[in-house]
């Protein structure tokens, strides 16, 4: 079909560099076949996200922020 990407190798390598520059915690292929795109979990500051969206702009790629609005879970000890 005219909807498949293909992710090459130099490309995923070049995102990673990134995202280890700047200690994302972790970049994830997702996408049917090829694979389609990546995606980078940045904790910290909003910052920080930016920054890190700034640099793959940079480098040519196409980046759609998401930040989430939970905290996520959350373990507490009860007396």
């Amino acid at each position: 079909s005219g909807f498949a990407f293909l992710i090459l190798p130099s490309k995923v390598s070049a995102v990673i560099s990134i995202c280890k520059k700047y200690k994302c915690r972790a970049v994830k292929i997702t996408g049917a076949g090829g694979g389609g795109s990546l995606i980078a979990l940045v904790d910290g500051s909003k910052s920080k996200g930016r920054s890190v969206s700034a640099a793959l702009t940079e480098a040519g790629f196409s980046v759609l922020g998401i930040t989430t609005g939970a905290e996520g879970i959350r373990m507490e000890r009860c007396a």
